[in-house]
C-alpha cells in the first residue's frame, strides 16, 4: 500500500476485514471506480469556482481509496482453507455434472456417431453438430407437411 491507512484504526474497519475474501474482493472492485468519479466531480466543481464542494469530492475520493485498500488486506489461512474447500466442492459437483452429460450423450447418440476422443469438449461438439442436422431435417419435414396440407386443401 505504501502509506498508513487511517481507516484501519476504526472499529468498522475491523468489521470490513472480517468479511470473507470473496466479499472483500467484490467490494474492492466496486470501490476502486469511485475515486475516479469523485475526482472528476471535484474537477468540475473547481472549474465552477465551488472550492468547498471540490474539497468535499476530493475527500470522498481519498476515503473511498482508503476503504478499497483496506479491503485488499491478505486473507487469513482459515479463509483460504474455506475458500479452497468451497472451490473443491464446486469442482466435484461440476465433474459430476459433466459425467452425467457424457452418460446421457452416450445413451442418446448411436454408437457409430460417438466422437473418436471422449472428451467433454468433443461430446458437446458432437451434440451441437447432430442438433443442427436434426433441426435442418425438422425444418424440411415441416415444409413438406405444409406443402401437403396446401395441396390437400386446393
Amino acid at each position: 500500500m505504501g502509506y498508513f491507512n487511517p481507516l484501519l484504526k476504526l472499529p468498522a474497519a475491523k468489521a470490513i476485514l472480517a468479511l470473507g475474501a470473496t466479499q472483500r474482493s467484490v467490494l474492492r472492485m466496486l470501490l476502486m471506480d469511485l475515486p475516479k468519479h469523485a475526482n472528476d466531480e471535484a474537477d468540475r466543481c473547481w472549474r465552477s469556482r465551488k472550492g468547498g464542494l471540490a474539497a468535499n469530492w476530493r475527500t470522498v475520493a481519498t476515503y473511498t481509496r482508503h476503504v478499497a485498500h483496506a479491503l485488499n488486506q491478505p486473507a487469513t489461512p482459515e479463509e483460504l482453507r474455506s475458500e479452497f474447500a468451497l472451490m473443491a466442492e464446486r469442482l466435484a459437483v461440476a465433474n459430476g455434472q459433466l459425467a452425467d452429460f457424457v452418460e446421457a450423450a452416450r445413451a442418446a447418440i448411436p454408437a457409430d456417431e460417438h466422437p473418436k476422443e471422449g472428451t467433454y469438449h468433443n461430446w458437446a461438439w458432437q451434440i451441437r453438430v447432430l442438433g443442427e442436422d436434426r433441426r435442418a431435417v425438422y425444418k424440411q419435414l415441416a415444409r413438406a407437411e405444409e406443402r401437403l396440407t396446401l395441396e390437400a386443401t386446393a
